[in-house]
């Protein structure tokens, strides 16, 4: 676990890259807001930061909700301008606060997204950040985690908001959530493709696809998740990355410095 000067010289190192870019600047209305929220001052319990296109998101205070916005918005690791359909059906897998789900409809403004988040106060940020940009008719929540079998679980909490796990933790404060598998999600909502599908489920995303029947895969054109490399075994990214080349995807794959995660881009072709 970083301690306190460990996480101040990581948010030195991003920020003066975001500055340096000129990202923060050229992105954010309110970017003195978000600098203050970098080094967890920001007064009060929420903050919210508001784009350059108008776009707003309303963030906890003085917590980790702000990479959200360094990691999806400011620096793409996703890669949803990758996208060219016009009117794409996208899955957010571990939607946390919403930046995801709202960023990706006001690049594609003629999508759909269907969002899943399985804790309370999450999901509850989420709906509240969907109707703050007005996107309620094009985006569909549901507080479920996607695991490989549709039913209840134990989801392990994280004082981070953003890292809770069905994989288990430090942590053993537990709560029992509704799980679904992607073939029950497919059939609750009728689809028959999906066109991108983000995935941060801290862990969780080998059990999903390890367990997944391999005509399955042709219905998800691309993937575009973080990795926890939680073993050397089959848990990993570059394992993963071998298993989706199999089932007749082109994919990339960057790990992080220190190994412990990575970003992979999978497109079925």
């Amino acid at each position: 676990m970083p301690t306190k000067l460990q996480h101040f010289l990581i948010n030195v190192r991003h920020l003066s890259q975001m500055i340096l870019s000129g990202s923060v600047f050229s992105t954010i209305i309110n970017w003195p807001d978000f600098i203050r929220e970098y080094f967890y001052m920001s007064p009060g319990k929420k903050v919210t930061i508001v784009l350059k296109d108008g776009t707003k998101f309303k963030l906890r205070a003085n917590s980790t909700d702000k990479w959200s916005i360094h990691e999806i918005i400011l620096r793409d690791d996703y890669n949803i301008t990758r996208l060219t359909e016009q009117k794409p059906v996208i899955l957010d897998l571990g939607a946390a606060e919403g930046v995801f789900t709202v960023y990706a409809l006001k690049k594609y403004p003629n999508g759909r997204v269907i969002a899943l988040e399985p804790t309370k106060e999450n999901y509850n940020l989420l709906k509240e950040n969907v109707s703050l940009n007005r996107l309620d008719d094009r985006v569909t929540t549901l507080p479920y985690a996607c695991s490989s079998e549709s039913g209840f679980s134990l989801l392990y909490l994280s004082v981070d908001k953003r890292a809770h796990s069905l994989m288990g933790s430090f942590s053993q404060e537990t709560v029992t959530i509704h799980t679904i598998s992607l073939p029950d999600l497919f059939a609750k909502y009728h689809l028959t493709y999906c066109d991108f599908m983000k995935i941060d489920i801290e862990g969780s995303e080998y059990d999903i696809f390890y367990h997944l029947p391999f005509p399955f895969f042709k219905k998800i054109k691309r993937i575009s998740m973080e990795c926890h490399n939680l073993d050397k075994d089959q848990k990993n990214g570059a394992f993963l990355t071998q298993f989706l080349k199999k089932q007749g995807y082109s994919v990339e794959y960057h790990e992080s410095l220190d190994g412990s995660v990575g970003q992979l881009f999978a497109h079925h072709f």
